[in-house]
Parts: structure tokens; C-alpha cells; sequence
């Protein structure tokens, strides 16, 4: 082993998987295992192909390969963070070229011919570095096993979730299935009509005709993805003061909606967005996956070579276009059953018209949710397949089905009102099919926390009180906006 760490530039093929690693690592709550192994191969496959040809071009002198193979596998995994931080200089006058992965490039490809250069006219054999590097990289994976055994310790030790008391009650095979889908980002009728000139929506009237009650003037209580769906898969508001991001993820993935249901027995479903805010459910008895990239990937693709992805955006389109083929397959669990479908969408990405055709639509800005045609162009298409698989549930659905229809919060406009800004973000599409006699309960105004606080009174006789209905954070879009954070989420 000593003599391989001196001889040997292993460096070359562990030096991306061991930030690969450390990113893995530091998301250890967020992502899992099996979500880093495509990336590992990836990588390493990648460091032997560029090292191969490096070494037969040095005339098989495997130190400057590995030096050169190092060097160029490290530009090329920091590509996206010198991307991002070109085009923040470019909006703020620092940086003159708006093409940037085209100057990028440029000055990347210079760099690979000035290191050629050297290294060939050089006479230094490099053996001297080889061993640092070696030392460096494995000293680095070595206190990322050690952070993430302390991860494991501390996730095995976390606190267990505090269970709501339910009267126990024989299961119902009558019992109605519960659809909860929510639409990342979907806007209010009231804004589709003032902002994007929409105002005849296709989705409303097609739940209309169909029995749903669409609450018109419902808002979100957050309007983030993160704390809205914690709030209503929870039916309470959070204890700002003592929800932090990480403890936010865990009572998504352990929320009580599910863990409700399954007492009742119900069978849990939950099908995978590819986005880690609704990666797991710990009381789900099926789980519907996704072969496409997840967000851990998407994330390497961000920050890496693959950023280039920008000019062609089709790994998150078959992501998309996966997620609308799969939501099918729960159609075919028998019930009683809830079902969970995040689909982040008419969230940006844009990444298809209003057909469901790709369309490549490079993104050289970094606000999100413009151009305001993309935006619904995209949320026409989700339109079509919502009302396609509602259809469908109402179809194969022996006993009148629940389903709810909901986003979790409005776009982002661009706007110099912060009070337009927070009404568009904060205005929700809220829509509820339910049984005639309790639909009476329902209201205009009614916000997610009280969404299951209603259907469970009704369905099951409980008492649960209806809280206010407060949106909760409109000091986020002061705060987003004096901090300049034009995208205020990732999901």
C-alpha cells in the first residue's frame, strides 16, 4: 500500500468521487447511498478515459498524467460554481459577455494548452507531487468517514416523532381513496387573469364541471415549498423558532397526514418527484420511483461540466416527463389508499410548450420564473395531464374518490410592489373533490393547514378544530428581495 501511495497517482480517479463524497456527506439527511452511485461511476470513468490518453501522450509517464488529469478533472467539477459566479458579475457590470459558457470554455481550453505545453517541455518527472496528492485526497475521504459516522450516530439517536392520538377504528374497505397532488408554483386564477392574461384556466373549469369545489381566494400559509408542505401534511403551523431546515425535511418525510391514515388502514402511497423535499415517506407502504436523474444528480450537473446541461435542459425534462408517465402506476394499489404526488411544475425549469415538447430553452438569466409566456406554456401542458390522470382516478375509482388538488405556492414575479410580489406568491390554486354531504364545510378562503384538518372530520366523525387561515411569511419576500435572492427556492 506504501508503495502505492508513493508511486501510483491514484489521485487522478478518487479526486472527484471523494468530493462526491463530501457532498454526499454534507447532505447525509437529504440524499441517499443509492443515490451517489451513478455519479461515482461517472466520475471515475471520466478520470480513466482522460488519464489514458494523457499517458500515452506523455510517453507513459503516469506522474504528469496524473498531474494533468487531477488538474483537469477539478476545473471541470467546479465549472458550474464559476458559471454561477460569472453571471452574477455579469449582472451586476462586472463581467462584459453574455455568452458565458462560450467564454468559459474558451479560457478552459486555453488553460488545457498552456498545461500541455508545459508539462511536455518540461523535464520534472512530478514523482514529488504524486505522493502529496495522495496524501491529500485520502486524508480528505478519511475525515469524511469520520463526519459521517458521526452523522449515522446522530440520525440513529434522533428524536422519534411524536405520534397524534387517533381512537382506534376497524378498517373500511369502503373508506374512499385520498389523492393529495400539489403543483409546485401553480397560481391562483385571479393571477393567471391579471398577470398572465389567462382567464379562461382549463384546469378549473374541468374540476368545476367534474363536482371539485375550487376554493377561489385560498392563499398559502408558506410560500416556499419546504415549510408549506411540512405545514399541511402536518395540519399546524410550525415553531419558527425551532424549525430548522433539517428537522422541516424529517416531518415531511414522517408526517402525520400519512402516519393518520395508516392507523385508520389505509395503505400509504408516495411517488417520488425526483426533488428531496418529497424524496421519502417513512409510513409509505409503496413507493413509486424514478429511474431519471434525482436532485442529488442534478446538483453534481449543476455545479460540474454538465452544467453545459443549461443549453439543452433535457436531463430535467425526462425527469418531468417520467414522473407524469409513473403517476399511473398507483391507480392500480388496491384501497383504501392515499396517494402523494409532488409534481414540481409549472415550476421553472421550462422545460417543454404546451404540447409537452421539449424545447430547449437555455437560461441566461437567473430569474427563474420569466419569461411569464414560458411559464404558461408549461402550466397549459399540466393542465392537459392533471385533467388526463383526474380523469383516470375518477374512472377506476369503485367508491367516489377524495382528491384534493393544490399548489403549495404562487410564481415570482418580477415586480417593484412587494405587496404584488407576496399577492402573486401567495395566491394558490386549491381545489377539493369530496363528498356532497360535508363539502358545505368548505370555504372560499381556506388555506392548507386546514385541508386535512376538514377531510378527517368528515370522513371519520373527528373533531379536529379549524385553525385561522394565516399566510404566515410575507417578510420573506422583503427580506429575498433586499437580499437580492431572486430565486427565493430550489424546488
Amino acid at each position: 500500500m506504501k508503495r502505492i501511495i508513493h508511486n501510483t497517482p491514484i489521485h487522478s480517479f478518487l479526486l472527484v468521487p471523494a468530493l462526491i463524497f463530501f457532498l454526499f456527506v454534507y447532505n447525509y439527511a437529504l440524499t441517499s447511498v443509492h443515490s451517489t452511485l451513478r455519479s461515482y461511476l461517472v466520475a471515475t470513468g471520466i478520470s480513466l478515459f482522460i488519464f489514458s490518453c494523457f499517458y500515452f501522450l506523455f510517453k507513459k509517464n503516469k506522474h504528469k498524467a496524473g498531474v494533468v488529469t487531477s488538474s483537469l478533472m477539478l476545473i471541470l467539477s467546479f465549472y458550474g460554481f464559476i458559471y454561477e459566479t460569472a453571471e452574477k458579475m455579469y449582472y451586476k457590470g462586472w463581467w462584459p459577455f453574455s455568452e458565458i459558457h462560450r467564454y468559459i470554455l474558451s479560457l478552459i481550453l486555453i488553460f488545457i494548452l498552456i498545461l500541455f505545453y508545459f508539462l511536455f517541455r518540461t523535464k520534472r518527472s512530478f514523482h514529488s507531487l504524486t505522493l502529496s496528492f495522495n496524501v491529500f485526497v485520502l486524508t480528505f475521504i478519511f475525515i469524511n468517514l469520520g463526519q459521517l459516522t458521526s452523522a449515522i450516530i446522530k440520525k440513529n439517536d434522533k428524536e422519534i416523532p411524536v405520534k397524534i392520538k387517533t381512537t382506534p377504528v376497524k378498517i373500511n374497505n369502503s373508506y374512499p381513496d385520498i389523492y393529495y397532488i400539489i403543483l409546485d408554483g401553480y397560481a391562483n386564477d385571479s393571477i393567471l387573469d391579471k398577470i398572465y392574461n389567462y382567464p379562461d384556466n382549463s384546469l378549473t373549469n374541468f374540476l368545476q364541471s367534474t363536482g371539485f369545489y375550487v376554493a377561489k381566494h385560498s392563499r398559502a400559509n408558506y410560500i416556499s415549498t419546504d415549510p408549506s408542505l411540512s405545514s399541511s401534511l402536518n395540519f399546524s403551523y410550525l415553531n419558527t423558532s425551532n424549525d430548522t431546515i433539517g428537522k422541516i425535511k424529517n416531518i415531511i418525510y414522517d408526517n402525520k397526514v400519512s402516519a393518520y391514515l395508516k392507523e385508520k388502514g389505509y395503505k400509504v402511497v408516495h411517488v417520488r418527484s425526483g426533488y428531496s423535499v418529497s424524496r421519502e415517506n417513512y409510513n409509505a407502504d409503496t413507493i413509486i420511483t424514478l429511474n431519471n436523474l434525482d436532485e442529488f444528480e442534478r446538483t453534481l450537473l449543476k455545479y460540474t461540466i454538465f452544467r453545459l446541461d443549461d443549453l439543452l435542459g433535457y436531463a430535467g425534462y425526462k425527469t418531468f416527463k417520467e414522473q407524469l408517465s409513473v403517476i399511473y402506476k398507483a391507480l392500480n394499489v388496491q384501497g383504501p389508499k392515499y396517494v402523494f404526488i409532488h409534481i414540481v411544475s409549472p415550476h421553472p425549469p421550462y422545460m417543454c410548450d404546451e404540447y409537452g415538447n421539449y424545447k430547449a430553452s437555455p437560461r441566461i438569466t437567473n430569474v427563474w420564473w420569466e419569461p411569464k409566456k414560458d411559464y404558461l406554456a408549461q402550466l397549459k401542458y399540466i393542465n392537459t395531464e392533471v385533467i388526463k390522470f383526474t380523469s383516470s382516478i375518477l374512472r377506476h375509482s369503485k367508491t367516489s374518490p377524495i382528491i384534493v388538488i393544490q399548489s403549495d405556492h404562487g410564481p415570482w414575479i418580477q415586480s417593484r410592489f412587494l405587496n404584488q410580489i407576496y399577492h402573486t406568491r401567495s395566491m394558490i390554486l386549491n381545489a377539493y373533490h369530496i363528498p356532497f354531504e360535508w363539502e358545505n364545510k368548505l370555504y372560499p378562503t381556506i388555506t392548507p393547514v386546514n385541508t386535512f384538518r376538514n377531510i378527517f372530520n368528515g370522513l371519520f366523525q373527528d373533531s379536529l378544530p379549524i385553525l385561522k387561515d394565516i399566510p404566515l411569511d410575507s417578510a420573506c419576500v422583503i427580506n429575498s428581495v433586499n437580499s437580492n435572492l431572486i430565486t427565493p427556492d430550489s424546488e
